[in-house]
């Protein structure tokens, strides 16, 4: 069995050599580096060659035929087969007068391999492109009909919000037919504002907070009423209450004291713990008082300089202890204190907003020529 490959070199050594030369072939083949190791070529003798041979050119000369009757049904010319059938219908007789007709083919010239590979591709990139433009076709249509439906669906959706609205309507309606019949003439939506019912309540709370902040009071209303906002209720305490600093009754920072126009909202409890609260800190007012004069010290104080008793600050554990100074904070105010006393009086006065005018410039200078000393105070 001969293989394509085989077919191929055969037929083209027969063009090359001519016909009949079978044993020019077999040398050729024998030479051939392709077929070094094809033993059942190389082992065919001249008689098998040429068999060969004359079939692939049998099989070739078909083909050709048959392309060249292809080509001419493309260009339009008559084939072969026509022109004995219209001579054989004209009545020629004459056998050579039909073989006659039949050289009068016009000749053809058969494209070449790569002219037909070129025009296969064409044509499977023109089916390409029809199967292309059919698929963006589809594509519209499809987008078209989502626009479509995207359009309807909106139409629907509207028409849902509009019976919901109706809906609501129509309910409101009702509601409001109702409480006319009824004689009520308030609303049902909650009202953000303290209202006269809760006003008693923030008034306690206000009273016993002490020296609480106003958002730390705010926020513990609200707490117990969401619904409420906390910029009112914080309005509603500058309102009802002020907050300030009582010495008569033994206050040593700003409390909370309602106004007198709402004493009336406090309840008993309330009155009781304000009345309480207000003797415990009487009392340690006086202790104090009694503990500077007679010359002890105190727990909540110590005597100043000039020999009076002064209580310490309540420590309030919610504010955070200021941050120390840093060094160069500190080094720059001793600095500045230093270069202010070494300046005369008359430069002393000369300021610019509050400040010697030629300070910095007695900053460098004392940097440049002092380093050591800005070091260590830097260190330290």
């Amino acid at each position: 069995m001969f293989t394509i490959e085989e077919d191929r070199y055969l037929l083209c050594w027969a063009h090359k050599f001519g016909y009949g030369q079978w044993g020019a072939i077999k040398m050729a083949i024998r030479r051939s580096q392709r077929f070094r190791f094809d033993y059942f070529l190389r082992s065919l003798p001249i008689d098998a060659l040429g068999r060969r041979c004359e079939q692939l050119m049998k099989a070739a000369e078909r083909e050709v035929e048959q392309l060249e009757k292809q080509a001419r049904e493309e260009l339009g010319i008559n084939n072969e087969e026509e022109k004995k059938d219209e001579a054989t219908r004209n009545g020629d007789a004459n056998g050579s007068s039909s073989t006659q007709h039949t050289s009068d083919l016009p000749p053809i010239e058969l494209p070449t391999f790569k002219e037909v590979q070129a025009k296969k591709r064409a044509n499977k990139e023109r089916e390409l492109e029809e199967e292309r433009r059919q698929l963006e076709k589809k594509v519209e249509d499809v987008e078209d009909q989502m626009e479509q439906i995207q359009k309807r669906r909106q139409l629907e959706k509207k028409v849902e919000d509009v019976e919901d609205q109706m809906e609501q309507i129509q309910k409101r309606l009702k509601v409001l037919q109702e409480y006319s019949k009824e004689g009520y003439s308030g609303t049902t939506a909650q009202s953000s504002e303290v209202s006269d019912e809760l006003l008693p309540e923030l008034a306690n709370l206000v009273a016993k907070s002490g020296p609480a902040g106003i958002l730390s009071v705010a926020n513990e209303f609200v707490s117990k009423h969401p619904g409420l906002v906390k910029k009112q209720v914080c309005a509603k305490i500058e309102e009802i209450a002020k907050k300030e600093k009582r010495e008569d009754e033994g206050d040593t920072r700003m409390v909370w004291y309602l106004l007198p126009d709402y004493l009336h909202l406090l309840d008993v409890n309330t009155l009781r713990y304000l009345r309480k609260s207000k003797e415990d800190r009487l009392r340690s007012d006086e202790d104090r008082k009694r503990g500077g004069k007679n010359g002890h010290n105190h727990k909540n104080g110590a005597e100043g300089p000039d020999g009076e008793f002064v209580p310490f600050p309540e420590y309030d554990g919610s504010d955070p202890p200021r941050d120390n100074k840093k060094a160069f904070t500190l080094f720059c105010n001793a600095t500045r204190k230093e270069v202010k006393s070494s300046l005369d009086s008359r430069e002393r006065k000369d300021k610019v907003n509050g400040t010697p005018f030629f300070m910095p410039f007695k900053i460098k200078i004392f940097l440049i020529t002092h380093p050591y000393q800005y070091v260590q105070r830097m260190t330290f």
